[in-house]
């Protein structure tokens, strides 16, 4: 691309996702050294637009903030390619209307009406201003520092006689209390005394939430707890109830019946209440380690809320059962939430200066991926919600072998997993993401075969790598297996799962046997053999057979449903040395492929077993001494979306369309 832009023309299609401002799909030409402002007036010109309306750009998800010549060529994008450009409607940059002078930090901001912002401050106090930068009221009624405050909306067309019983506020403070400000009855102007002090937790209130029909709100505290009560005044019986019998987590009932919550203030009217009403949770939700910094309720279902904490989780809680439905996870403390009902979507801040996006909609437990290792785990990852790629992080980490694992496969509903072992055993294992109960059952009673508990549960197992993302997890979930398959003598290489009977699975290994397993019963339901190891093995549902690769450097293919433990039902030759993997044609049940240690893949077809049908050179950077021979082994090999992708000891990744 040339440096003088005026010099360059780029074709351009103009979107957007509002029905009004539909254009034709048709590429324009334009010139590189077009701005923001030089694509309005095109936008402009082809919609007639009078007024004019001033539009912003968008390319491949980012805002164009130079000229189309200096995007391009920041991005390495020839002008030979057709941009797609969304424009959307430019929004004013905001105008400072006043500044308020509180004479304190402010902890918590709530704007009640375009008249009325409530203030949440450190001194304790919550002040009321209007929009003529007047301080109207500062309710006094916390004991320490103010944390949140939010406003309940309440309609302005109650009647006089019961609106003096709606709340009007909420107020969360570092007295673990959290207070429900009601009208002033006493007071003409828009003053607040408190209708009732919410007790419970243990430390900390940090956040409140309300739901949508303001019948209920829930709390966040330093305690690890969120706690939900009802928004209604209390009863004289409810606080004869708790004289009685007390509430766990409370000060001494007689002291908080008695004494007074508010104190006078020079500078404010006081916000008393003769009765102090108490007001005592309806459920306790519990799960985060540590401070939990803020709540949010989901604005659409006013039994769903979200919670984040210094555990770098985001839990998703059912109001009704007081479920933790589910955890999304990090690798940074959360200090703030919020939802919006508009998108669905989830705002967080966070400790390390990140703003993240999350959808709740998305289950980001459902395992994405499954690695086994020599280090004797199979870990399980999902989708990481704290990037906009592909990411991926820790879901859980399955422990149980005692060796190396050396083979991994997934039944056809993604329910549950099998993994075998240089430990002579298989495994199967649950896909889903272990509970918190799980976790303490296994912190009582151990596992074999896994290390020290404690330490498990309390070192991350991803380290940081200078040459890629780290996958963390803060809490790295322990899985263990359901069942343990014992039959195999010696190391086992490959696992195959029969993808038309998930119960049914299949097993290869050094001891030149090919097993038949029902998952259920765990019985070895049938034993083939061969005079030679199994290095791999696969299972094609299309034809109902089984390939293998062995040491021998023969491929052959077997029936299961004969019931013959010794003869395979052909062998095919070809390969110059161990064949370590094979795969069937996702499309085709004659085809199938095989990759050596002589570092080549083959093609074949089963209706002429004499050859194979193309031999694929990896055209790897070869190690051998000898030019032009191929001896770095081919160890891996997957047939998939039109695919061949095979790699091994050459650091290289081969891939063939097919």
């Amino acid at each position: 691309m040339e440096k003088n832009s005026k010099a360059e023309q780029v074709q351009i299609r103009l979107v957007s996702k509002t029905s009004k401002y539909e254009l034709p799909d048709t590429p324009l030409v334009v010139p590189t050294e077009l701005k923001r402002f030089g694509l309005s007036e095109i936008v402009n010109h082809l919609l007639s637009n009078d007024p004019i309306v001033p539009f912003d750009f968008l390319i491949e998800g980012e805002f164009l903030r130079t000229s189309l010549y200096q995007y391009l060529t920041s991005k390495n994008i020839s002008t030979e390619n057709i941009i797609t450009v969304e424009f959307i409607e430019s929004l004013k940059p905001p105008k400072s209307l006043s500044n308020y002078d509180t004479d304190s930090w402010i902890s918590s901001i709530q704007i009640a009406s375009p008249n009325l912002i409530y203030v949440g401050c450190y001194d304790s106090t919550i002040q009321l201003w209007n929009a003529s930068n007047e301080l109207e009221a500062s309710l006094v009624g916390h004991t320490g520092s103010v944390k949140s405050i939010i406003s309940l909306n309440n309609s302005s067309e109650s009647s006089s006689g019961s609106k003096a019983n709606n709340v009007e506020l909420l107020s969360a403070g570092i007295d673990q209390t959290t207070i429900g400000w009601i009208k002033s009855n006493s007071s003409s102007d828009s003053s607040l005394e408190i209708g009732y002090v919410s007790y419970g937790h243990k430390a900390c209130v940090n956040g409140i939430a309300v739901s949508p029909d303001n019948s209920h709100f829930i709390t966040c505290s330093t305690d690890s707890t969120l706690k939900l009560y009802d928004t209604e005044i209390p009863t004289e019986d409810s606080q004869r109830e708790i004289m009685e019998n007390g509430i766990e987590g409370l000060p001494t009932v007689s002291k908080l019946l008695s004494e007074k919550l508010t104190k006078k203030s020079k500078k404010s009217k006081s916000a008393s209440s003769p009765s102090n009403l108490i007001k005592v949770p309806k459920s306790t939700f519990t799960g985060h380690i540590g401070s939990i910094t803020s709540v949010a309720i989901n604005s659409s279902s006013k039994n769903t809320f979200y919670s984040g904490g210094f555990d770098q989780s985001l839990r998703s809680w059912d109001a009704v059962t007081s479920d933790n439905v589910s955890t999304k996870v990090c690798d940074q403390a959360f200090l703030s939430v919020d939802y919006s009902a508009l998108s669905g979507l989830i705002v967080s801040g966070h400790t390390d200066k990140f703003v993240r996006i999350w959808d709740p909609r998305i289950d980001a437990n459902n395992v994405e991926l499954l690695s086994a290792g020599i280090d004797q785990t199979t870990i399980g990852w999902i989708k990481s919600n704290s990037s906009s790629d592909s990411s991926l992080e820790i879901g859980y980490v399955s422990y149980g072998h005692k060796a190396c694992v050396n083979g991994i496969a997934v039944s056809p509903d993604n329910s549950h997993f099998i993994t075998c072992s240089t430990d002579s055993t298989l495994k199967l294992y649950d896909t889903e993401i272990p509970t918190e109960d799980s976790q303490r059952e296994i912190m009582e009673n151990g596992i074999e075969g896994l290390p020290t508990v404690s330490k498990l549960l309390s070192e991350k197992l991803t380290k940081k790598s200078k040459k890629s993302k780290s996958a963390s997890s803060p809490s790295n979930l322990i899985k263990v297996p359901k069942s343990t398959f014992t039959g195999h003598i010696g190391s086992i290489t490959s696992v195959a799962i029969n993808s038309s009977s998930k119960n049914t699975f299949y097993s290869g290994g050094f001891d030149q046997s090919l097993r038949s397993w029902d998952a259920v019963t765990s019985d070895n339901v049938s034993t083939k053999v061969c005079d030679q190891a199994f290095l791999s093995v696969d299972y094609s549902a299309l034809s109902g057979l089984i390939v293998s690769g062995h040491t021998d450097k023969f491929v052959r293919i077997w029936d299961p449903r004969i019931d013959d433990s010794s003869v395979s039902s052909m062998s095919l030759s070809g390969h110059t040395k161990y064949v370590g993997a094979v795969k069937w044609s996702p499309n085709s049940s004659y085809m199938f492929a095989s990759s050596s240690y002589d570092g080549t893949t083959k093609v074949w077809d089963v209706r002429s077993t004499a050859s194979s049908m193309f031999n694929i050179p990896s055209k790897g950077k070869s190690k051998s001494k000898e030019p032009g021979q191929l001896v770095d082994k081919l160890l891996a090999l997957d047939w998939n979306h039109g695919m061949l992708a095979s790699g091994g000891e050459s650091n290289e990744l081969f891939i063939h369309s097919f």
